[in-house]
């Protein structure tokens, strides 16, 4: 055999053994980055469903205490204030309770600023009180009832502690309307929560606030940088250890065929 022809045998050799070896180093690759997007979306899809059945919870809980604020009849705030007082002081979620009867005369559990002003479509409102807590950040629901209603109010810290049980780097955020809350601030602040990575929402059917789910950006590739860490020197000796079984394969099958040659080879 010419110098030249072993020569192209053994490039060619050693050309189809790495790609053969890259194939498992490139398609685990594309299955890690694949389950990884597809896990990404889900939890962001799952978190989204949770954070519903948290907060619709939570103010399942403003509402009972509403309705269990809401007096039978027209009575004087001295009748009223005392029994809301001891409801807000049972209740370490309850910020205040106030009954509203005809359009002025409203009585309350503590001492406190402004009321929401309520949009008559909906029922759960975000409003700034720095008198009532540091942050100022409060919640209101609002129960109707003929002349007379009842505003049930949170505080917005038990929001945060909320939305900080969500891990795995996600970020969420509620919205009201115009007004939003996240675990390390709200509406206030002058730039918004990053969160466009797998970004979605849904809005709640009972009480009408949205939902925001996603991820901050370059978290996707940081998780990839990571993954791709862990599973890369596994991929490697795979993709090693099979170009040398085609490398061997190949010059095997080389060697019997120049030998099945030789010895077909008409003797002078």
């Amino acid at each position: 055999m010419s110098i030249s022809r072993q020569l192209n045998r053994r490039v060619l050799t050693v050309a189809v053994a790495l790609l053969t070896g890259a194939t498992p180093l490139v398609s685990g690759l594309l299955v890690m980055n694949y389950q990884l997007n597809k896990r990404l979306e889900q939890s962001a899809t799952v978190a989204v469903d949770e954070a519903l059945f948290t907060f619709d919870r939570l103010f399942d809980g403003l509402r009972a205490a509403a309705v269990l604020a809401l007096p039978s009849t027209q009575k004087a705030c001295t009748d009223i204030e005392p029994k809301l007082a001891n409801q807000v002081a049972g209740n370490p979620r309850l910020q205040a309770l106030t009954v509203l009867q005809g359009e002025q005369h409203a009585c309350s559990s503590a001492a406190s600023g402004p009321l929401p002003v309520f949009d008559p479509s909906k029922d759960i409102y975000m409003f700034y009180d720095p008198a009532a807590i540091p942050d100022g950040v409060l919640v209101a629901y609002r129960l109707v009832s003929g002349d007379r209603s009842v505003i049930a109010t949170t505080y917005g810290l038990e929001i945060r502690s909320e939305l900080r049980a969500f891990r795995n780097g996600l970020r969420l955020a509620l919205h009201f309307g115009d007004q939003y809350i996240w675990a390390e601030g709200d509406s206030r602040d002058p730039a918004r929560p990053s969160m466009p990575e797998y970004l979605t929402s849904a809005t709640s059917t009972k009480y009408g606030y949205r939902v925001e789910v996603g991820y901050p950006q370059g978290f996707t590739a940081a998780e990839a940088r990571q993954a791709r860490t862990q599973v890369l020197p596994s991929l490697v000796l795979v993709s090693v250890l099979t170009s040398a079984v085609v490398m061997w394969s190949l010059r095997r099958r080389y060697i019997s065929t120049e030998r099945e040659t030789a010895d077909h080879r008409p003797t002078v």
